[in-house]
């Protein structure tokens, strides 16, 4: 994008702004992890998706379920996808991998290859549900950075929002002048260490291949610098008259008349699993880290440290309260009422475990686990499990949403005390999506139906509930879990009616979104037999959600 308006300068014309290029400096973070030895061979390999309008949203609802599907461990085949903004080819999708050039033929994943495979389920999945949407697929592009031509102001791992990407053609012979004039815009954009990444890259196949490209991704428009400030950086970094050389190089090196073509790409979070997450071990560890000063401030009843271990829009649901409550001075109303009617500082003690623990997010981390709360002889007061969500501050994880339930139900005889507030969503699309999803499983249950049951739950879903002793993982084990025995004896097939309300929703991004309320249950007689709360996270899968982590229940347990 500097080069365009910088040229234009040099011969007096306004060069036309139009289409083309790889996203090779978005998959170049998760190509960070190649090893040095084949940097040389690093390729990017893109396709062009056209899609009518009509079917947009059917399309980007099946990428999305296709997402969730296969593309949630570690190890699964990594794919980033964005919308064309601008050009003649906007509207269109492009989806693309990182590999590299001696796994062409030898790929690490089935689909990598040159021709990848289509018998596995990944493959045949996109074929059945995904393809039928769209109006062509093809122009498959492969593309090579350019080693040391690559400027990186964004974290690692982070995939920008946005890419600006310029193509042009060199003279033939010219590579070597051409790459080593590139090192000085490199080397300006590091000094200027502004959030943006800036790289070059050259077309190997699937077209001319005297086309290189230059590829600017951000997230703000204001981080990008402009035209002077980055020419004031050449002539910092490189002495008085940089630029000018620079340029004047760059115009040698170009082919006559060449046409510039520019585009705009959009990253489609929710269709892409490009971000390179830290370990599952890193999870464990910062989780393992953050029960320790919580166990510590427990049984110090020091409220306002344990008041730190939440962020500021925090969510908490437990069932030593009626309701969830959210932010810090909630939170610390909520510790002074308990502490104040709980055992005197030092009488009991607080210990937990992590089942699981993984990063959502670059800064966020989904876990689940168990907890014990132990009087001074040893005797268990209370035990049950729990399911969060922690943000990372400063380095530490903190509460995002505090969500645990006891596990032994004592059913009362009376509920007189449970109401179920009204609420209203006031046109919030989340709150409307998570309702959406709320309703389709009381409607589900009371129907009996499991399978529907389980499938508003995303296939790799969790479910803890304090009704049932063990944790619920993948569709299958949550299917067969609404048909064990519930611990409060009240099973769910005996015709009982279940209802339940969204009171907070809290988006952690345009992929995941927090959920809590409260439940009850009826006899088909209309009599209230129990209810709680519960606190879940949800996968956004288009304009619906499904559940990634139920964790619920029972209110009953406040009373004696």
């Amino acid at each position: 994008m500097y080069l365009s308006a910088s040229i234009s300068l040099l011969r007096q014309t306004r060069l036309p702004v139009i289409a083309l290029v790889i996203t090779f400096v978005a998959l170049g973070h998760v190509a960070d992890a190649f090893p040095k030895e084949v940097e040389e061979q690093q390729l990017f390999v893109c396709r062009f998706i056209e899609v009518s309008p009509d079917n947009v949203r059917s399309w980007k609802e099946a990428v999305a379920l296709k997402q969730s599907k296969f593309q949630f461990q570690p190890d699964s085949s990594q794919w980033g996808t964005w919308k064309i903004a601008t050009g003649p080819r906007s509207g269109q999708f492009v989806r693309g991998f990182s590999t590299a050039r001696n796994q062409l033929t030898h790929p690490t994943e089935p689909l990598y290859g040159i021709n990848g495979s289509l018998s596995i389920a990944e493959a045949d999945y996109w074929m059945k549900n995904v393809r039928p949407l769209q109006e062509s697929s093809g122009n498959r592009q492969i593309w090579r950075p350019i080693p040391g031509l690559s400027s990186h102001g964004l974290k690692a791992g982070q995939s920008p929002r946005f890419w600006e990407h310029r193509r042009w053609r060199m003279k033939p012979g010219m590579y070597q002048r051409l790459e080593a004039n590139y090192q000085l815009l490199i080397a300006a954009f590091d000094h200027l260490k502004r959030p943006v990444d800036l790289g070059i890259a050259r077309l190997t196949d699937g077209g001319d291949f005297m086309i290189y490209a230059e590829s600017t991704g951000y997230n703000n428009s204001a981080d990008v610098p402009s035209v002077s400030e980055v020419a004031e950086a050449v002539d910092a970094v490189h002495g008085a008259g940089a630029w000018e050389r620079f340029l004047k190089e760059h115009n040698a090196v170009m082919q006559e008349n060449a046409e510039v073509e520019n585009e705009t790409w959009v990253y489609q979070q929710a269709l892409s699993n490009l971000a390179v997450l830290p370990s599952d071990k890193e999870a464990h560890r910062l989780v393992e880290e953050h029960i320790d000063r919580v166990i510590h401030s427990f049984g110090e009843r020091d409220i306002d440290a344990l008041a730190e271990e939440y962020v500021s829009d925090a969510i908490r649901v437990l069932d030593s309260t009626p309701l969830p409550v959210q932010g810090i001075p909630a939170v610390k109303s909520e510790l002074k009422t308990k502490f104040s009617a709980d055992a005197a500082k030092g009488a009991e003690t607080l210990t937990g475990s992590i089942l699981d623990a993984r990063f959502l997010t670059g800064d966020t981390i989904l876990a689940h686990g168990t907890f014990k709360v132990s009087d001074k002889n040893g005797g268990i007061v209370r035990q049950g499990k729990w399911g969060d969500v922690l943000k990372l501050k400063n380095g530490h994880a903190r509460f995002l949403l505090h969500s645990a339930y006891r596990t032994s139900l004592t059913l009362p005889t009376d509920f007189s005390a449970l109401r179920m507030p009204e609420v209203t969503a006031s046109g919030n699309v989340h709150f409307q999506r998570v309702s959406r999803s709320i309703d389709r499983f009381t409607s589900s249950f009371n129907k009996g139906d499991y399978q529907t049951l389980a499938d508003e739950f995303v296939e790799h879903g969790v479910r803890l509930v304090s009704g049932l002793p063990d944790v619920f993982v993948g569709r299958d084990s949550i299917r067969r879990s609404f048909g064990e025995e519930w611990s409060g004896e009240i099973d769910p097939a005996s015709g009982v009616v279940l209802s339940a309300s969204v009171l907070k929703v809290l988006p952690i991004n345009n992929q995941y979104v927090i959920g809590a309320g409260i439940w009850r249950l009826k006899s088909p007689q209309g009599k209230l037999l129990d209810g709680g709360q519960w606190g879940n996270v949800f996968q956004v899968m288009g304009n619906e959600v499904r559940l990634l982590q139920e964790c619920a229940g029972s209110g009953s347990l406040t009373r004696p």
